[in-house]
């Protein structure tokens, strides 16, 4: 497995403890989908990205 950033978020008690149960009950858990959320997010935003990127070159 690649090294990961542990990170923080702020997220409703309820909510959070409702999204952990259906990720366990559909064989999964809150971490995969997280992740899998911020991978689909970054494929959907692809021409921001690029702009980052370029930033970056130019500094």
């Amino acid at each position: 497995m690649e090294n990961l950033k542990k990170v923080m978020i702020r997220v409703a008690p309820s909510d959070w403890e409702l999204f952990k149960e259906i990720t366990r009950e559909t064989g999964s858990n809150a971490s995969v989908e997280i992740r899998r959320f911020i991978k689909q997010y970054l494929a959907e935003h692809t021409d921001e990205i690029k702009k980052i990127m370029m930033k970056g070159d130019k500094q």
